[in-house]
């Protein structure tokens, strides 16, 4: 909800409000939300009406002239009997008996308005100083006159509000506690939620288990599900069940925690937060308190010497904003139990528990792909490793992998350019040549061990000039291509990288075996290298080749 805007009413709210003032009402109100927002109170005075006020007006003002100016979707307040022809008007009416005072009814209308502003100037306030949205929860409380919770997408509590000093609660009533040290102190707060309810965009009614219902609020963020407001049928109005007010009332709040979830990192969520700040830690190669690890990871119910990997999704451009990024890995952390996130840098970055789900990492990256498949994204996934200390490190080997094979890919994407040669180390996972391509380009997934080579000689080349490294056969082998036109390196790395096998390299070379035999004993002559008898010299030879660029 902008921030520079005044309250808008809903025509329930009010109607409510007036009749436990003690009036009589009776109502007409049309379903259309696009009608239902009122800014201020306003006399009728015969002019054309305008759909963001609410209009006063006594019965007997309401001339078959004056009527014509009220136009669709005008609400009015009427004071007496409401005109046949107003009746048939696409209008929506309150109608208050004729005995009623147009003075002091508006005074209290506007009274109304202004109750509702203060709430609406407390809600902003709390806003525009990044309160903690329990704070949120505790200006509203007087609003509501009911308990208050809202519970975030991995089932924790964010914030409860249970004010007795502004209602009484029936003997029994039980709150739906949360603790993340005991999973099954969860089980009274998953009773109020069924799957069904998790699509829901309108405020829903809870079914009646413990002597009362809940009205519920789900908030979406881009699209995802991030967290659930309830509030409970007890409290100063537990005489009444819920009404049309509480319906509105709860979308309106619903609003704001929206806006109080985009300003504030993590949405305020209690473990996950806390894990997130070890995890910025870790990535920023600070230090932090073994005391502090400890406790984090065991509102999780995880260990530091549980077995972890780390998952880095970087955007292939900085179209996506933070938000969208944060939303997305909120609603795919909500899918993985076993794993939880940070946006660091403009990246998505998962650090998941291996010891804590039945998936291997290679199924969890396929949920993590499909969830992501709107997204243009490189993913980099680290090996497994045995302590949470170790993600700083992991994260950065992730990073490189991912690195590594977004420049595989860009090289492959030019292939039909005939730039340069098909790389095919870099795996996409799922069954992408049984389906269209997708747009945008599905994920692309650089696992570190298939670039782990590559990440050595990366290292090496930033800190050692290549002639330095490379064996002065290997360097004479491309000196004597240079000045002969031969494709020496070329045949050498195929018949390296098929570990010596004659028929396969041939086929990739397109050469008679003969040939091929031939131009290995070439090779030999002119490098003085007994890479076919001499495993470690194969292996420096291959690396080599590697570093050279083949």
């Amino acid at each position: 909800m902008p921030y520079n805007t005044r309250m808008e009413l809903n025509l329930h709210i009010i109607a409510e409000d007036l009749a436990v003032a003690g009036h009589a009402v009776v109502r007409r109100i049309r379903e259309d939300a696009s009608v239902r927002r009122l800014r201020f109170p306003a006399l009728f005075d015969g002019e054309d009406t305008k759909r963001s006020l609410l209009y006063i007006v006594e019965a007997g003002l309401l001339t078959p002239e004056n009527l014509t100016h009220i136009t669709e979707d005008t609400s009015l307040l009427v004071i007496g009997e409401t005109p046949a022809a107003l009746k048939k008007l696409p209008v929506n009416l309150i109608q208050l008996p004729s005995h009623t005072q147009l003075s002091k009814l508006f005074s209290e209308v506007t009274d109304l308005f202004g109750t509702y502003e203060l709430w609406d100037n407390a809600l902003k306030h709390a806003l525009i100083a990044k309160r903690h949205l329990r704070r949120l929860g505790e200006v509203s409380s007087a609003i509501f006159k009911r308990p208050i919770y809202l519970v975030d997408s991995y089932l924790q509590m964010v914030f409860a509000v249970v004010d007795t000093d502004l209602y009484e609660l029936p003997e029994g009533y039980r709150y739906p506690v949360i603790d993340n040290n005991n999973p099954s102190l969860a089980a009274y707060a998953l009773d109020r939620f069924q799957p069904d309810t998790y699509t829901q965009r309108e405020p829903f009614l809870l079914p009646e288990v413990y002597g009362y219902r809940t009205l519920s609020q789900n908030v979406f963020i881009d699209g995802h599900l991030v967290a659930t407001v309830s509030v409970d049928e007890v409290g100063g109005s537990s005489s009444r069940a819920f009404t049309e007010r509480d319906f509105a009332l709860i979308a309106v709040f619903a609003e704001y925690l929206v806006s109080g979830m985009t300003y504030l990192e993590e949405w305020n969520s209690s473990a996950p937060r806390l894990v997130s700040e070890q995890m910025q830690l870790l990535l920023d190669g600070k230090l932090s308190t073994s005391e502090d690890t400890d406790a984090a990871l065991k509102m999780m119910a995880w260990l530091v010497d549980d077995a972890y990997y780390c998952i880095v999704a970087v955007p292939r451009s900085n179209v996506y904003p933070s938000g969208l990024l944060a939303a997305t890995a909120k609603h795919v952390s909500a899918q993985l139990s076993h794993a939880v996130y940070l946006i660091h840098k403009g990246r998505m970055v998962f650090a998941v528990n291996a010891d804590h789900t039945k998936l291997s990492r290679e199924e969890t990256v396929e949920l993590l792909v499909h969830a992501l498949a709107k997204l243009e994204v490189h993913i980099g996934v680290s090996n497994i490793f045995n302590s949470f200390w170790m993600l700083g490190a992991q994260y950065h080997l992730a990073l490189a992998a991912q690195e590594l094979g977004a420049q595989e890919t860009e090289a492959r994407e030019m292939v039909g350019q005939g730039d340069v040669s098909p790389v095919p180390r870099t795996r996409e996972l799922g069954d992408a040549a049984s389906r269209p391509t997708p747009d945008p380009p599905a994920p692309r997934v650089h696992f570190f061990e298939e670039h782990f080579l590559d990440y050595l000689i990366l290292k090496c080349k930033e800190a050692t000039p290549l002639e330095a490294v490379i064996p002065r056969g290997v360097v004479q082998l491309k000196r004597y291509d240079e000045k002969y036109g031969t494709d020496y390196v070329q045949t050498l790395w195929v018949y390296l990288r098929h570990a010596l096998r004659v028929a396969p390299a041939a086929r990739e070379l397109f050469l008679h075996r003969n040939t091929l035999t031939h131009k290995v004993a070439q090779i030999k002559f002119i490098t003085r290298l007994d890479f076919e008898n001499d495993p470690e010299v194969r292996l420096r030879t291959l690396i080599a080749l590697r570093m050279m660029g083949c």
